[in-house]
């Protein structure tokens, strides 16, 4: 689930995406989060670095957390604004290569500036960088599959004087 401006402009991206490569098609892993999942999230991944390595100051701690799970107070998925996405070829079944697979935290190779990669591997990067960043996502790179849109991300990105969303909310009606 995104909102409507975000997946209008990824129907856009999705041609621009056609005319590099017919058999291939852009794959949304993730677009809206609750902020209780994102919450979940982040509190996972602090606890997961806690356990790696010992940070004197805890400010610290929070912020190498936040390099791969949003603080859930600025977090762009509660928004509705951000994607995770990657792109899929359908001629072989598969994603493409991107270094990493999605959410994969065990090297460093899910951040943008990672050494090591193929040129087939930052070719990829680019390619989903480029007919994202055409259509005004903002990029995460710290995480190559990240982009946003209207998010708190996204209005920094672009230097903009606030954010076009705020975060999603719904009520449950059982």
């Amino acid at each position: 689930m995104v909102r409507k401006e975000v997946l209008e402009k990824l129907q856009s991206a999705q041609k621009r995406l056609s005319d590099i490569n017919p058999n291939f098609k852009l794959y949304i892993f993730e677009g809206y989060r609750t902020l209780k999942i994102q919450k979940e999230r982040f509190l996972k991944r602090l606890k997961v670095l806690s356990e790696l390595e010992y940070y004197e100051n805890p400010f610290d701690l929070y912020e190498k957390t936040h390099e791969t799970v949003a603080v859930p107070s600025v977090a762009g998925h509660p928004s509705g604004g951000a994607i995770d996405i990657v792109i899929f070829n359908q001629q072989t079944n598969s994603f493409l290569d991107f270094g990493s697979p999605i959410y994969d935290y065990t090297t460093n190779k899910f951040r943008l500036d990672t050494l090591g990669l193929t040129n087939e591997q930052e070719n990829n990067r680019q390619i989903l960088r480029e007919i994202l960043l055409a259509e005004n996502f903002a990029p995460f790179d710290g995480e190559y599959w990240h982009f946003s849109y209207g998010d708190r991300e996204w209005a920094f990105y672009y230097q903009k004087p606030a954010a076009i969303f705020s975060n999603l909310q719904f009520k449950n009606y059982e």
